[in-house]
């Protein structure tokens, strides 16, 4: 997978997905950007779009049936020469079973119609990118999936 390597404003990144995504989130999911404006990492714009919108889309479906108000929260912080970046939701979470085979193409899909590919995709792309995605934590109180990307 050829990647770019330019400056990628990661908020602004962020505020375009979640333009993209609450068109179709009906009101009930919030998209909170907790990142500092003038956070920046190396990448391939249009590869890392997809990465947070695959995120986003899986976090929405899992919180659309909820009850209460839905919330997606994206953050960033510098650890380690790494950007290490935070996509929070405050759903169900998903069950061990599927936490395990999660990056695994057609068999992570924890929804029905979901193709199971999402998640494979984003891997593969954080790992053009020399980075990581990983599962931080997957409770009743929410899923966090943690991406890290080199300097």
């Amino acid at each position: 997978l050829a990647t770019k390597r330019e400056r990628v404003d990661l908020a602004v990144l962020v505020d375009d997905v979640g333009k993209a995504l609450l068109l179709s989130a009906e009101g009930k999911v919030a998209w909170r950007n907790d990142i500092a404006d003038d956070f920046a990492v190396t990448g391939d714009y249009d590869q890392l779009f997809r990465v947070f919108l695959n995120l986003g889309h899986n976090a929405i479906g899992a919180m659309k049936d909820a009850e209460g108000h839905g919330v997606v929260r994206i953050s960033a912080a510098r650890r380690d020469g790494l950007a290490v970046i935070e996509v929070a939701d405050n759903g169900p979470g998903c069950a061990a079973r599927a936490r395990t085979h999660l990056f695994e193409p057609f068999v992570g899909s924890t929804r029905s119609g979901g193709s199971g590919l999402g998640l494979p995709i984003a891997r593969e792309i954080m790992h053009a990118h020399g980075g990581e995605i990983s599962i931080a934590k997957s409770d009743e109180t929410g899923t966090v999936i943690r991406l890290e990307l080199p300097e």
